[in-house]
């Protein structure tokens, strides 16, 4: 497992976009199994008010900063080479990736006219991707689906990659529960990958990305989502100012 820093009781990998991709190819090419969270501020609070959940954040090959304010935190505790890896940008590397080298994906998880649009529109755009399947399942808990047959379909798909957008904290959860069932694929975490991919959610511009507020054009498009988040925007900037206070009166 990687070096990692923490915020409270969640680490996260000291990587960046490039070290991840390659860090994952060669575990791939060995058959190495494991899976990756791909976690942002909401999942660090959680995480945080919640022991088994940052257990399975921490037990990860790889959990990726994903999101500028997790990126800035690590800057100031020293970790200059820590870069924001988002969810979609990781998922594209991959896929770019795996069509050089033959890589197979299994998905499971939002409703099944996303899934049907996210093989639709990644046919287009990677047109030598191989998916081997693709799964939308019933609305249950962790534990339910991962006592459904899905571990035998994937088995005998034998992805390389499986990818899981159960939204977090489920999809992790979900993804403890069956790591040690799934023979050497790789599972990945990846929440709003499949709206994005399918064309339900936009994503933000790239000045937005590259300046921390993704969160504003997130909320934008789901203004539903401002009441139950705003809650963990406020939890992460107090993270940062109380560090950065931290750090100058070290200094």
């Amino acid at each position: 497992m990687q070096h990692r820093f923490y915020i409270d009781d969640v680490s996260f990998s000291c990587t960046c976009l490039s070290d991840a991709i390659g860090q994952l190819s060669r575990k791939v090419d060995k058959k190495e199994k494991g899976y990756i969270c791909v976690s942002n501020v909401r999942a660090t609070y959680i995480a945080n008010h919640d022991k088994e959940y940052a257990r399975v954040l921490n037990n990860s090959f790889l959990t990726l900063p994903d999101g500028k304010p997790i990126e800035w935190y690590a800057h100031i505790l020293g970790h200059k080479n820590v870069k924001k890896c988002s969810g979609q940008d990781f998922f594209y590397k991959v896929c770019e990736l795996s069509e050089k080298k033959n890589y197979t994906h299994f998905f499971y998880g939002s409703t099944p006219e996303i899934v049907k649009m996210l093989e639709i529109n990644l046919r287009k755009k990677f047109p030598s991707l191989k998916i081997v399947g693709a799964v939308s399942p019933p609305y249950k808990s962790a534990k339910e689906l991962a006592d459904s047959d899905i571990i035998d379909c994937i088995n005998q798909c034998q992805p390389d990659f499986v990818w899981v957008g159960l939204g977090a904290p489920k999809q992790e959860f979900f993804i403890n529960l069956i790591k040690d069932k799934i023979g050497s694929s790789v599972l990945i975490g990846i929440g709003l990958v499949f709206d994005y991919e399918a064309g339900k959610v936009m994503r933000a511009p790239r000045w937005m990305q590259n300046n921390g507020l993704e969160w504003a054009f997130v909320w934008s498009q789901q203004p539903q989502k401002i009441k139950r988040s705003y809650k963990y925007f406020l939890y992460f900037i107090k993270k940062l100012v109380l560090r950065i206070y931290e750090q100058y009166r070290k200094n």
